[in-house]
């Protein structure tokens, strides 16, 4: 078991160095977190995507389909403007976009998840512009399964 867990690590710290190149990325203790930034994926209260963000994650989903063996979960965020319900919409089509473009670039379906978590998560206050801009965002989680 050690040593396919280095080797996972290995296998993660490669994608991570790579994904760096292109997004903010951050290794966890299970995984690689890519965190999209929504001011640069989407205007307030949209779920399409702008040009930059395309290009972005454009270049995330090349790496991506590269590492067959990645489960990626894509986490929708939204700030506490709106309605819970119409939140929790946005939150869900921002992620649906998000795994639309990962497919198109070879991402296999199967190794995604998309969720809409709306505003449940924030990381920052919602009580100033800066801090809802930073609970706006998509959240793209990978992992790889534990080896038997």
């Amino acid at each position: 078991g050690a040593l396919a867990g280095g080797s996972v690590g290995l296998y993660l710290d490669k994608q991570a160095k790579e994904l760096e190149k292109v997004a903010e990325t951050k290794r966890t203790e299970n995984g690689i977190l890519v965190n999209m930034k929504n001011d640069i994926l989407f205007d307030v209260g949209s779920a399409d995507l702008k040009a930059e963000a395309v290009n972005q994650l454009t270049q995330v989903g090349d790496i991506i389909a590269k590492y067959a063996d990645d489960r990626v979960r894509i986490e929708g965020h939204t700030d506490s403007t709106g309605s819970n319900q119409s939140n929790q919409d946005l939150s869900v089509r921002r992620a649906n976009a998000v795994k639309t473009i990962l497919v198109g670039r070879g991402v296999q379906e199967a190794q995604i998840t998309a969720l809409g978590l709306g505003e449940t998560k924030p990381i920052a206050e919602n009580d100033s512009a800066d801090g809802r801009g930073k609970n706006r965002r998509v959240e793209v989680h990978i992992d790889v399964p534990n080896p038997s």
